[in-house]
């Protein structure tokens, strides 16, 4: 079991200039303490992965919690130094608010690595290692949420579609993969890691006796550790079946084969064709058909395209998995925000 203080060494010497001045030789505590704020560690981030089965926010408590711990040693302290507290609160706000060289870091990362230190801290709280969080003593600054919300227009993002060639395999790729992205305004990596096994066929006959096959995509690791269900419309399931029918013609995939391939023979070995589609190939797809390398803009455009075929906000609620209708509300409000369409008639009353 690798623990959290393995790393620290690697940490003392990109610690934000502030607190590196005074840096004195790291201290250790009794071993015995140092053993168990190990092993308490290790059970967070247990807890963390069960709450959100995401190896990623594992990884990042974890790296952040060691940098933090790392700081503190500096000092001679540790995490369960609580009566030293106001130390452990002054080395939080600066590790908190500087980058590695120094520089200020954005309101949002010093809000998420005071987030993740006091997430420790409640969860040492409930164990009986210390009586206080130290990141109680620090008021967080005000984000705008959603400040970087953009959609694009409904009439662009279907030309823009209409222009990929569906002729080629990869125009039958990147055409199915943005509109499963706009479709169902999933995040990244919650469509990225698709396989087979998150994929059913469902054979369904129309009012007119015709036949349709409608996919039913199901994405078992979203935000907040939520399980979301999207059955796709009848075209666009046709579109994602040519595309994996096409691809997989003489192969039959596995439960675990991707259902975004990468086409080219790229990385480091010259063999990255038939692996997964990497995030940063999905980003390059965005970029090339949608203008932007966001790809979280299909996120905001597919709730923009809701909006305008008539969506309540109950409706975009329960399919972005918000928790509340009023996150919703104002995730709208952001997004609809533009020019005062009424200012020049209001112009022609002043002059």
């Amino acid at each position: 079991m690798q623990s959290a203080f393995e790393n620290a060494h690697e940490y003392t010497d990109t610690l934000p200039a502030p607190y590196k001045e005074n840096a004195q030789s790291i201290v250790l505590n009794d071993p015995a303490q140092v053993e168990r704020l190990n092993l308490l560690i290790e059970e967070w981030l247990l807890e963390k992965y069960q709450q959100t089965q995401s190896v990623k926010t594992r990884q990042t408590y974890r790296t952040l919690l060691t940098q933090y711990r790392a700081a503190l040693q500096q000092q001679g302290l540790d995490l369960d130094r609580v009566d030293c507290l106001a130390q452990l609160v002054t080395t939080a706000r600066l590790f908190s608010a500087f980058s590695a060289r120094g520089k200020q870091v954005a309101v949002a990362t010093s809000n998420l690595r005071l987030a993740v230190i006091s997430s420790f801290y409640e969860f040492a709280q409930r164990n009986d290692l210390v009586d206080v969080n130290p990141i109680d003593k620090i008021k967080r600054s005000k984000t705008q949420r959603y400040q970087g919300a953009h959609a694009i227009q409904p009439d662009l993002v279907q030309a823009r579609l209409r222009s990929i060639d569906a002729s080629t395999l990869a125009g039958q790729r990147d055409r199915a993969l943005l509109l499963v992205y706009l479709q169902t305004c999933r995040r990244l990596s919650e469509v990225a890691s698709l396989l087979w096994r998150d994929l059913s066929i469902e054979t369904r006959t129309d009012a007119q006796g015709r036949t349709q096959e409608l996919v039913t995509l199901t994405f078992e690791r979203c935000k907040g550790a939520k399980r979301m269900v999207d059955q796709l419309p009848a075209g666009i399931s046709q579109i994602l079946l040519a595309w994996l029918r096409t691809y997989y013609d003489g192969l039959p995939p596995t439960p675990e084969s991707p259902i975004w391939v990468a086409l080219a023979a790229g990385g480091r070995n010259g063999k990255n064709r038939g692996n997964q589609l990497g995030n940063q190939a999905i980003a390059d797809i965005c970029k090339k058909y949608l203008g932007t390398s966001k790809v979280h803009t299909t996120r905001h455009t597919g709730t923009l395209l809701r909006l305008t075929a008539g969506a309540t906000v109950q409706d975009i609620k329960k399919q972005l998995g918000h928790d509340s209708l009023a996150t919703t509300d104002y995730y709208i409000e952001v997004l609809l925000q533009g020019p005062d369409k009424y200012a020049s008639q209001v112009e022609n009353l002043l002059l």
